[in-house]
């Protein structure tokens, strides 16, 4: 492990190994990563296994009061291209969220982003309308074409 980050928080490897099985197994739609107690840990994983409609159902990953990150398993198209899959990097940070965690979240974020090795788009996010599928796909393209 290097050197502590400003914040103060580190990147533990249950985190990188959890992101790990998620990138090589794809049985995972989602990691959500959050800091509680100073710590980041992991808050809430979906499986293939879970209920879960890509279409309608990340907005309810985010809480409107609690900042987080979720790698999600984002997955689109069915023409003639073929499907496409990316790895997506949600930094989520609501208006309402505290101002210490905000700034706690902000500082941690590059630390997280570093130690997730394949992400295939990153996506800042503080509105519900800035993680509706549609919204996050396009997002996702503007980053990848941006590459």
């Amino acid at each position: 492990m290097g050197p502590m980050p400003v914040s103060g928080i580190s990147v533990t490897d249950d985190l990188i190994e959890a992101y790990n099985a998620m990138k090589k197994g794809k049985k995972t739609h989602y990691i959500k990563y959050a800091i509680e107690n100073e710590a980041l840990i992991i808050k809430e994983t979906k499986t293939i296994d879970d209920e879960f409609d890509i279409k309608t159902d990340i907005p309810g990953i985010f809480d409107t009061e609690e900042c987080c990150y979720v790698v999600l398993d984002l997955k689109w198209g069915s023409d003639s291209s073929g499907n496409k899959q990316k790895l997506v990097f949600i930094s989520w940070a609501p208006d309402n969220a505290k101002v210490k965690a905000k700034m706690l979240h902000s500082s941690s974020d590059e630390l997280l982003k570093s130690k997730l090795e394949g992400l295939g788009a990153k996506v800042q996010a503080n509105d519900a309308s800035e993680v509706t599928y549609e919204a996050v796909l396009e997002a996702a393209k503007q980053y990848m074409t941006s590459k």
